[in-house]
């Protein structure tokens, strides 16, 4: 799970996730969802793990 606030830009965010997302073994990727609560951004990714 990534936070983001008011010191992370939402490109920041979505980026930290996706670049740890891109970092896992292929096939454990299951999905990312995001959201927004009182300007805090959450991403969560989804994934098997062994």
């Amino acid at each position: 799970m990534f936070r983001g606030g008011v010191t992370m830009t939402w490109e920041e965010l979505f980026g930290k996730a996706a670049a740890f997302a891109g970092s896992l073994p292929p096939g454990i990727l299951i999905n990312l969802s995001h959201s927004d609560c009182h300007n805090t951004g959450i991403v969560v990714v989804w994934y098997w793990a062994y």
